[in-house]
């Protein structure tokens, strides 16, 4: 929903320089200087390198089942699934084909 400022500011040209200054106002926050917004982080689970990523980087892609976090280059070059969800899957079938404990024994 934009208010009749917003509107008013893209008439004017001046909306998108103070989204770029909010946007770039809360990545310094979450990104370097608050340590609980760093902990809700990811790392790439294809390659397990590199910075700790958000889901607002550009260089990312974000699973729609599962909403992890990885480099977008990783996702693409390197596999057609997501390894969270192949391993969500994985562990769902394994509880499935588990046989049912006794709780009387």
């Amino acid at each position: 929903m934009y208010s009749i400022q917003d509107l008013l500011e893209v008439h004017m040209g001046g909306l998108s320089c103070s989204l770029t200054e909010i946007h770039t106002l809360f990545a310094k926050h979450i990104k370097l200087d608050c340590e609980q917004c760093q902990a809700k982080g990811f790392v790439c689970e294809l390659c397990k390198e590199g910075d700790v990523l958000f889901p607002f980087d550009s260089h990312t892609s974000v699973c729609t089942d599962c909403s992890a976090v990885l480099h977008r280059d990783c996702y693409y070059d390197n596999s057609t699934t997501c390894p969270k969800c192949a391993q969500l899957n994985l562990r769902k079938q394994s509880l499935i084909q588990e046989p049912c404990l006794d709780v009387n024994a």
